[in-house]
């Protein structure tokens, strides 16, 4: 009997275009618990997989975690298909790929062929979000960006509820440019209805080869800033200053009182809210700095660290 393949529905963007937020609005609204996510990080802590099994919709999900890197990465996609098994054998009807933010997916049937899981997984979908406040900003230097808006068959044009009519224009010039085929859907909050990104796409169009491996201090990197117990005017004075090398942040601090807040950059802007790590997560913040900011970042964090408050 012929197997009936899992349909793999791959998500990408940019860091902080709204990837988590629309898997959890997907995961709330579909009927059943017949599907699984992998979720790729690529700082060295994985934030969005716990954070999906805690949302509304995650309740007994399945989730693979592969952080400290790109899944599409030559030498982390060795863990990208270890997750893939998983899955194969638990057959999900539905697998969910989120990838990272500064992930290539040109290699995603590639991976599925050489590891010859191409009889186990359908690539029914690929949709790329696109932050219209500032993707159009970044993709002349960050290539990435435009093989994901390139290989894309939905196009998610999201905050849009926040950006300028100038943004808009030119994100949505951009997404033209690129790729032309794909359906662009604009949206505030990634609210979009299942349905429409459910149906097949164009499998050929994630085809390519594997990432190469970064060497360090080449391109965006990544840190986890420990939490210590600082109180919450110094982290946010501390960020406020460092916005132009920060592309990306989220976490948990706790403060010397005990409270615990998640901090998450949207598009520049921090916010935070009261919330408790989930069950066994590492508390501190993964930062995700442009190309040579890294060093200076860290120690900086850590003076911060040292100072008395932080101690107490």
């Amino acid at each position: 009997m012929a197997r009936t393949p899992i349909d793999l529905i791959l998500l990408t963007g940019f860091l902080g275009a709204g990837k988590t937020t629309l898997l959890n609005g997907i995961l709330s609204r579909l009927e059943g618990g017949d599907h699984g996510v992998l979720v790729n990080d690529f700082g060295p802590v994985a934030v969005d997989g716990g954070r999906l099994r805690v949302l509304p919709g995650g309740e007994g999900l399945e989730v693979y975690e592969v952080k400290d890197g790109s899944i599409f990465c030559s030498c982390k996609s060795a863990d990208f298909v270890m997750g893939l098994k998983l899955f194969a054998r638990l057959k999900p009807k539905q697998l969910f790929v989120e990838a990272s933010g500064l992930a290539d997916p040109r290699g995603m049937q590639k991976i599925l062929t050489d590891n010859r899981l191409d009889g186990d997984f359908r690539l029914s979908q690929s949709i790329a979000l696109i932050d219209a406040t500032r993707t159009y900003k970044l993709a002349a230097s960050l290539p990435v960006i435009r093989e994901q808006i390139a290989t894309a068959d939905v196009l998610i044009l999201n905050k849009c509820d926040v950006a300028t009519d100038e943004d808009l224009a030119a994100s949505q010039s951009l997404a033209a440019e690129l790729n032309r085929e794909a359906e662009l859907i604009r949206t505030s909050y990634a609210a979009v209805d299942p349905v429409l990104l459910m149906k097949p796409g164009r499998i050929a169009r994630a085809a390519g080869l594997l990432e190469e491996c970064r060497l360090p201090g080449q391109g965006p990197q990544a840190l986890f800033l420990e939490s210590g117990r600082l109180p919450i005017e110094s982290v946010e004075e501390f960020l406020s200053a460092r916005q132009e090398e920060l592309l990306r942040l989220k976490g948990w601090i706790r403060e010397p009182d005990g409270m615990s807040w998640f901090f998450n950059d949207n598009s520049g802007r921090m916010v935070r809210e009261s919330q408790k790590p989930p069950v066994g997560q590492d508390e501190g913040l993964v930062a995700i700095v442009k190309e040579g900011a890294a060093e200076e970042f860290a120690r900086e964090w850590r003076e911060l660290l040292a100072q008395p408050l932080a101690r107490e």
